[in-house]
Order: structure tokens, then C-alpha cells, then sequence
């Protein structure tokens, strides 16, 4: 099983090479967008120091990061609606990655990342129905690590230093620190006979390296170790130096921002003490890179000396059983799963997550607003378009999906009327037109601008420039870029019927969003006001909305016949938030405070168009309306 270790170090050059050269728009697209929101890491074995590394390259830059193992993630009980995943892996197939996906998706963070060392892995193929999920997949030039993690972990490393947007080291930078790793070790005395423990003492950016010891040292079977920065070293740890010192030897890694914490705590030690020191004078993690070479060349020398391979280091047959047990985890697709789902979602939305007083009530109304919809006929179905009937952030092009198009005919069949609200332009009437069926297009409007101009699809889209605000926007544009950030961070544009604003990372756009709100409510005097969608802003008149289409839907039905409207963005500010407080409302995403409209009822991790997707299942048609009867 396995390789030998020393031929999988010859490979670090041309991985490190290629990992500077492929392509990471992906990769640095979602880095850019959790700018501002909580990222949490998740890998095993070598993967969990990456995890780490890119958790300390995410708190570098002034956000929350926060580094699991699968199983950690997968058991802890933490809402993550608002921070994005990202799951490392090599091989993309074992159990434990799997179920780490499984949970993430579930969990319904902003987004999530998949960096795999594979192609046409199984989590690769699963993660393809997401619409939240970026797959970044890639065969490695080194081909599949052997037993430990090596190669995979330069590779990872590299690509997020790089997505993060740190200079990357040179080729010749690495071949020279992992040169000077070999001589160092090549003519070391330190490592006296009989050691069998090892306290790896870190700071800063010498932690990475201090998990990856710990990882490499234990799976290989070269000895314990002990984790622990200097300042918990302080907390009485430094007592297995007094108690067993003769088998212990100390692993210090020095940074320039903790050398002089480390020298002066291990000058206090007593001089029989047996240190190793592992140091960088480079900061941050090009130093924590070089730290992770010597690592890697500290444990095949040790290696060479105990006559263990750490490629080969002969797994016993339990070993190989116990790896493939994988997580035991709950089914979280059951009935009760997708009720438990529906109320957190509000209590999360209503801030009061854990209160049981609440959680009761919440139950009873989620029960008694499933009745309702069941016990109404919907003559008409008003719905949200971008996040709703096509993916987050979906550009002008393409077309409805397969099964969204049948939904949408069947109902059309029926004689129901179909009605998208938006806050789209002209950009949604060609594909709408051109996804439906021509026969149906006298059964179909559009609610243009966020509600400021609704027409039927057998009408042409309003023309931007025949938008009545031009100037009054033009004035509000040149105020909103008297503002610094907004300028410089911010793509404003006036499209006459409303004001559009986007940024490109989720720490701008929520900046511009409080700054544009505040400016909006000074100086509008009440005449406009502010939406949200995921990535962009929408400042419109005060008697805009979606709404719009849903008293002219009522006014062309028969009085027995209701509206049901379906969007994502039904908390406040969001721009489906006046949709979505109907009587007869399902969100996609995000949802309201209040007990009696807007309510998610979908199973964990199902969203958006997905989720319109399955609200259709439930949907039956009879002579020009439909019913929707949903679990209980």
C-alpha cells in the first residue's frame, strides 16, 4: 500500500509549477465573494491542514474562519446560513467527504467549494445538482498521493494562496527551501535512539506545519505528538518535559511573528532539553509554506532512522476497516427532517434559534399554513425570476431548465395564468418567449423593473430609455458617487426605471448596501427605496413593486381562485419581501419573520430553482387552477 515517500518528494517542483499555472477563476471568484462572511474549512488527514491554512489566509484579511474535520462538521449544530464551506479532498470518494457534502448541503450555507485532487470523483458528480456549489476538479500532475498527503497538499496550498491573491513563490524558491530542508536533515545529530514523543510548539503561521507534523508523525506511526502553541505550552503542558523529558523531544517552529515569544520560552527549559527548531524568516504563508518542506523532508529522515517508510508504513487490516466504516449518521431526508428545517429557517429569521416557546408556536403555524395552501384553488402563479426559476446570478443568456419549462406548460394547460416579477429589464423577455411554448404567451406577463412596468409577453419589453427618472436618477447617481467606496468599489448604472448597484465581494456589497440605504432614506424625501437581491442592489420609486402583478392576477380572476407566489428573497430588504407577505406565499431561500406568509417548507439543502422544482411535484391541475398539497 502505498509509495515510497522519497520518490513522492521528488515530485514538489512540478506540482508546485502546475499549481501555479492552472487556472483559478473559480476558485478566486468564490474566495472573493465570502470577503466579509465566516468561512468554514473542512478537510481529513493532510487535507485538514490545508483547512487550516486557508482558515488563517481568511483571518488574515479580517474575517471569521473557523477549520473542521468531517466529522467535527458534520456533528456540530452551528447556523451556517450565512457563511460559505469549503471542502478539501483528494480523491473526492471516500465516505467521510461524502457525508461532509451531504451535511453542508443540508445546513444551507451562502455558497460552497469543492477543491478535489480528481476528476469524475463521486462528490464531484453529486455536487453537480447544486446551484450553490463550485467544483473546482483537477487531475494532479504527481497523480494520487500515496499513503500520506503530500503532493495534493503543496498543490491545495498553492491554489488558495493564490485565489486569495498572494504573490505565488517561484518554482526556484521551493526547489531552494526544499534543498536546504534536505541538508538540514541530511546533518542533524538531534534525533537521538529511544524518543517516542514529540511536543510541537507553534505560533501564527507555524501552525499548518504543527498539524501537518502531527498528522504525518501519527499515521506513519514515527511517534506521539503533542500539538500546542507557546502560550498553552505555558499552561502547565510544560509539565511532561519534568515527567518525561528523556522520551520527549520538542519540535519548534519559529515565524518572525512569534521567534522572540519562542526563544524566550525555551530558554526556561532545562538545558538537557531536547529541541528541534523548524524556522522561516519569512512572514505570513510563504513562511508557513517553507515550514511544511521541512516538515515533509523532518519525516522522511525520521523515517530513515526508525526503519519506517512513511509511504509505506504497513496499515494493519483493521486499520482499512476501521477508514471504511465512514460517519453513522441520521436520515435527514425524512419527513421530519424537512418540518425541523421549516421552522429553523424562521427562528433563524426571527432571531430566536433555541427558544422553545417559540419553536412551538412555529410549529403550529408552519401546520396550519400547509392546510391553508391545501385548502385553496390558485387561478394564478406569480413568481420571482433570477434565484427562483433560474440560478443565482444567471446571466442574460441561456434558457429555462427542462423541468421548470414542463411545470410552467403544465400549468398554462391548465388555463392558469403566469406571471414573473422581477427586477430584470428586457433581458427576461427573450428568454421567457423563447423557453414557452408561443400558444401559452397570452396566458403569460411580466412584472418589469421590480413592479414599475408589468405587460403581457405578446407586448414588447419597455425600452430602458423610455424610463420616466432619468434625471432625478442621474442627480442620485452623482450624490451616491461623491461616496469613496461606492465609487470606487461599486458598478452603478441608471436604467431609468430604477438604479442598479453591484460589487464584487460579499464584504463591498454589504458595506454599499448600508451606505446606499442610509443616503437613499436622507435625501429621497420618501419617494424611493432600497431591494436587495443576492448580488446587487435595486433603488426604485416608492410605489414600485412586485406586488403589482399580484392585484392585477386577482382582478382577472374568478372570485373562488387565489395567487400563490414563490420567490427567494423574502426577508426585509429583500427584494421579494412585498411578494413573498401575501397571504399565499413560498420562499426558495430566505424567509420572513412572520408566522403567516412566507415559508420555506423545502427539505434541508433544497433551494432555489431546485426548490421551485419541488413544489411542482406537489402541485395537481383542474379546469383553470391548481392545488398544492404539501407534507405535513
Amino acid at each position: 500500500m502505498g509509495k515510497p515517500f522519497i520518490n513522492e518528494l521528488k515530485h514538489l517542483p512540478s506540482s508546485l509549477k502546475w499549481g501555479g499555472e492552472v487556472g483559478i477563476s473559480l476558485l478566486a471568484k468564490f474566495v472573493a465573494w465570502t470577503k466579509g462572511n465566516p468561512l468554514i474549512t473542512v478537510g481529513a488527514g493532510g487535507s485538514f491542514t490545508v483547512a487550516e491554512f486557508t482558515r488563517l489566509l481568511h483571518e488574515e484579511r479580517g474575517g471569521i474562519g473557523l477549520s473542521h474535520t468531517p466529522l467535527s462538521f458534520i456533528q456540530s449544530k452551528t447556523n451556517i446560513r450565512d457563511s460559505y464551506v469549503v471542502i478539501f479532498t483528494a480523491s473526492g470518494n471516500n465516505r467521510d467527504v461524502l457525508a461532509t457534502y451531504d451535511a453542508a448541503v443540508q445546513r444551507e450555507p451562502q455558497g460552497i467549494l469543492i477543491v478535489c485532487g480528481k476528476k469524475q470523483s463521486k462528490v464531484e458528480v453529486k455536487a453537480r445538482a447544486s446551484e450553490r456549489t463550485t467544483i473546482f476538479a483537477h487531475a494532479f500532475p504527481a497523480g494520487r498521493d500515496g499513503y500520506l498527503a503530500t503532493n495534493s497538499l503543496v498543490v491545495f496550498s498553492i491554489l488558495m494562496l493564490r485565489a486569495f491573491g498572494h504573490p505565488t513563490p517561484t518554482v526556484e524558491l521551493v526547489t531552494n527551501l526544499s534543498e536546504r530542508a534536505q541538508q538540514r536533515w541530511k546533518e542533524t545529530t538531534l534525533l537521538p535512539t529511544g524518543a517516542s514523543y514529540y511536543l510541537a510548539l507553534f505560533g501564527g503561521w507555524g501552525r499548518p506545519a504543527a498539524i501537518d507534523f502531527e498528522s504525518k508523525f501519527s499515521e506513519a506511526g514515527l511517534g506521539g505528538v503533542m500539538l500546542t502553541d507557546y502560550r498553552h505550552f505555558a499552561h502547565g503542558r510544560h509539565n511532561w518535559i519534568d515527567k518525561r523529558g528523556e522520551q520527549s523531544i520538542i519540535i519548534a517552529f519559529f515565524t518572525p511573528d512569534s521567534s522572540d515569544l519562542a526563544k524566550r520560552t525555551l530558554a526556561l527549559l532545562p538545558p538537557s532539553t531536547r529541541i528541534i527548531k523548524f524556522e522561516t524568516h519569512d512572514s505570513g504563508p510563504i513562511g508557513a509554506l517553507e515550514l511544511l518542506l521541512d516538515v515533509f523532508q523532518f519525516t522522511l529522515y525520521v523515517g530513515q532512522k526508525v526503519g519506517i517508510d512513511p509511504g509505506r508504513p504497513r496499515v494493519p487490516s483493521y486499520g482499512g476497516k476501521i477508514y471504511h466504516l465512514g460517519p453513522m449518521l441520521s436520515n435527514k431526508r425524512s419527513p421530519r427532517a424537512a418540518a425541523l428545517s421549516a421552522i429553523n429557517r424562521k427562528l433563524v429569521a426571527r432571531g430566536t434559534l433555541g427558544n422553545q416557546t417559540d419553536e412551538i408556536a412555529l410549529s403550529k403555524a408552519r401546520n396550519a399554513y400547509i392546510e391553508k395552501l391545501a385548502g385553496t384553488r390558485f387561478g394564478a402563479l406569480v413568481t420571482d425570476f433570477d434565484g427562483t426559476v433560474v440560478s443565482p446570478g444567471a446571466g442574460p443568456n441561456g434558457g429555462l431548465s427542462e423541468p421548470v419549462t414542463a411545470f410552467f406548460e403544465k400549468l398554462l394547460r391548465a388555463g392558469v395564468q403566469l406571471y414573473f416579477a422581477t427586477g430584470r429589464g428586457d433581458s427576461i423577455y427573450a428568454i421567457v418567449a423563447a423557453s414557452i411554448n408561443r400558444r401559452y404567451h397570452s396566458q403569460i406577463f411580466i412584472s418589469y423593473y421590480n413592479g414599475s412596468v408589468t405587460a403581457p409577453l405578446t407586448k414588447a419589453p419597455p425600452k430602458s430609455q423610455d424610463g420616466p427618472y432619468h434625471a432625478e436618477f442621474e442627480k442620485m447617481l452623482k450624490r451616491l458617487r461623491r461616496e469613496p467606496l461606492l465609487a470606487n468599489v461599486t458598478n452603478l448604472e441608471n436604467k431609468n426605471f430604477q438604479i442598479t448597484a453591484k460589487a464584487s465581494t460579499q464584504l463591498e456589497f454589504s458595506a454599499i448596501s448600508i451606505i446606499i440605504r442610509e443616503l437613499i432614506a436622507q435625501e429621497s424625501n420618501d419617494k424611493y427605496k432600497v431591494v436587495q437581491s443576492s448580488h446587487s442592489l435595486d433603488i426604485i420609486p416608492l410605489s414600485a413593486s412586485k406586488m403589482t402583478c399580484v392585484k392585477l392576477a386577482k382582478d382577472r380572476l374568478a372570485h373562488e381562485f387565489d395567487v400563490l407566489t414563490i420567490g427567494d428573497r423574502g426577508a426585509l430588504f429583500g427584494n421579494d419581501y412585498e411578494l413573498l407577505a401575501h397571504p399565499f406565499s413560498l420562499s426558495v431561500d430566505s424567509v420572513s419573520t412572520d408566522m403567516h406568509s412566507c415559508w420555506n417548507l423545502l427539505p434541508p439543502g433544497c433551494r432555489n430553482v431546485a426548490g421551485l422544482v419541488h413544489y411542482s411535484r406537489s402541485v395537481a391541475c383542474k379546469a383553470n387552477s391548481f392545488t398544492l398539497t404539501l407534507p405535513v
